[in-house]
């Protein structure tokens, strides 16, 4: 190997690392929310130099899968090829991270019109305390003011961010309590879903609120999880 070969190497090996910076093992699952295209092939680092594709399940959480977070963010991608070069060419979203977070949950939805990125990813952290079981989240990806009133609790929900909803407590003898949700029409509120569910203490619900294509009222996709991946 003649010494320009080397120098070479050396000077990639040296861009590949400032390139990805400091790196921190996270476990994730993840949902791919789009109503026009169920399923989608999203593919995240994994730990070592290569990516793995995150296994989409309709309608539900993805299996575990360990990645890393460079920087303080997570970068997901359309395809698994790595460029040395370019570390993250096929980038669809990135999402930052806390520094400590070692579990998450991540819902990956359409971005907003002339986003840089073709996805836009949520965070929901993925632990006992953060998100107990019993409990459930709310995404609202409607462009006004919405709530939620789950038995004894009423939460108000805004655009674009996650809403918690603390454990109910006020059920019947079924477990089950009334579910209202609502969004706001100029000065009145307006009920789009009327429902009782059967809330228990092992499980953990997530609720994504979106438009409906070509419809005036908006949509409620339930995940039901029964499984927290951190204590």
């Amino acid at each position: 190997m003649t010494l320009r070969s080397l120098l070479t190497i050396l000077v990639c090996l040296v861009c590949s690392t400032e390139s990805w910076g400091e790196e921190v093992r996270i476990s994730i699952r993840a949902v791919f929310h789009n109503p026009s295209r169920p399923v989608g092939h999203i593919f995240v680092s994994d730990q070592t130099d290569g990516r793995v594709k995150l296994n989409m399940v309709t309608g539900g959480l993805s299996k575990s899968t360990k990645t890393k977070s460079i920087d303080g963010k997570l970068y997901f991608f359309s395809n698994d090829i790595v460029d040395p070069e370019d570390p993250l060419a096929g980038r669809v979203a990135t999402l930052r991270v806390p520094d400590n977070l070692k579990s998450a949950i991540v819902i990956l939805v359409p971005a907003p019109p002339k986003s840089k990125s073709p996805l836009q990813a949520i965070l929901i952290p993925d632990s006992s305390k953060e998100f107990s079981k019993g409990e459930s989240r709310v995404l609202s990806l409607i462009p006004v003011e919405a709530g939620v009133e789950a038995g004894e609790h009423k939460v108000r929900l805004l655009p674009g961010k996650v809403s918690r909803i603390p454990a109910v407590e006020k059920l019947d003898d079924y477990n089950m309590a009334q579910t209202n949700f609502y969004y706001k029409l100029e000065d009145s509120w307006v009920t789009f879903t009327e429902r009782r569910l059967q809330f228990l203490d092992d499980y953990r619900r997530i609720f994504i609120i979106s438009p409906t294509a070509g419809g005036t009222q908006p949509m409620i996709t339930t995940i039901i999880d029964t499984a927290t991946e951190a204590s």
